[in-house]
């Protein structure tokens, strides 16, 4: 497997950046949501560098194998339980939304006894 970072230009003056995937006689992009800014001060500089250490990052999971892991392992993953994930995320960069906040509050109640629900019916058909 072959993994190389490229870059898109964007009509906005930015970079789009994406793996270029060659495996098995086959390519494929996977654009990563990943941006460099127009370089015009020290903050750009610093947001670029932080962009292009994420993108190495990814690139080297890519290389490793290591994202097929992950998204076997995100597959198994109740709703609940991904809103507990992108709730504590979005609260270490302090960017959860008021919205985002209710939704999670109001379904939370209805997601756990679901979960208990169906862990109890579980439980039963393996007791029998």
């Amino acid at each position: 497997m072959k993994v190389t970072l490229r870059t898109k230009p964007l009509s906005n003056g930015s970079k789009s950046i994406y793996l270029d995937i060659y495996e098995n006689g086959k390519r494929k992009y996977e654009y990563l949501r990943l941006y460099l800014i127009p370089e015009l001060d020290e903050r750009a500089k610093r947001i670029n560098a932080n962009a292009l250490k994420k993108a190495e990052e990814i690139k080297a999971l890519y290389v490793l194998g290591k994202h097929k892991q992950e998204e076997r392992s995100n597959m198994s993953l109740t709703l609940l339980d991904w809103f507990d994930q992108y709730e504590k995320q979005m609260n270490e960069v302090r960017c959860v939304s008021k919205g985002v906040k209710e939704i999670i509050h109001l379904l939370r109640p209805i997601l756990s006894h679901q979960n208990q629900k169906e862990n109890n019916q579980n439980r039963c058909l393996w007791e029998k």
